[in-house]
């Protein structure tokens, strides 16, 4: 089971810090349906709380190595199997976490320790496709138009980074 995968990465939906190890290399997890870091694109997707078409401000792109890209099928998967198998019932967006560190993983297989964070529980999810249930919600195409800051940060650091899928 993944208590046994020994899983050098820190990956989040939205990096938190990597000022201090700068030996530990990090990732942001975004959905392959809305690459808005990794290509500059937006689209509907069905991971709550992340790709949401900009940089936040306190997102610091300069510590970034590189964006793994999740789908967000792969995100109910592993969320239903962290579930089954783990014992974790988390939500979708954790499950998209785990499966971009397994990604890391395997890209980068010498490395000792990767760290991701699981950051709810399934039970705020029984209307998703997590529970086998969704709810129809008309999703309107729309232009995505990347603001000012968002295209500014990506001009700056996005070519050094690894793009993992």
């Amino acid at each position: 089971g993944f208590r046994d995968l020994a899983v050098t990465a820190l990956l989040e939906g939205q990096v938190a810090s990597g000022y201090f190890i700068s030996s530990v290399k990090l990732f942001a997890g975004e959905p392959t349906e809305a690459p808005m870091l990794a290509r500059r694109q937006w689209g509907s997707h069905r991971i709550e709380g992340i790709g949401d078409g900009f940089v936040p401000r306190n997102l610091d792109l300069s510590i970034l190595d590189g964006v793994v890209l999740t789908s967000s099928e792969e995100a109910i998967e592993m969320a239903k199997r962290l579930a089954l198998e783990e014992g974790i019932f988390c939500g979708i967006s954790s499950g998209a976490n785990v499966a971009a560190a397994i990604k890391v993983a395997k890209r980068y297989p010498d490395a000792k320790v990767i760290v991701t964070m699981i950051n709810d529980t399934g039970q705020r999810y029984f209307s998703t496709p997590l529970c086998g249930v969704e709810k129809e919600i008309e999703i309107p195409e729309r232009e995505h138009p990347l603001d000012e800051y968002t295209i500014e940060q990506l001009d700056k650091y996005q070519a050094g980074w690894v793009i993992i899928e």
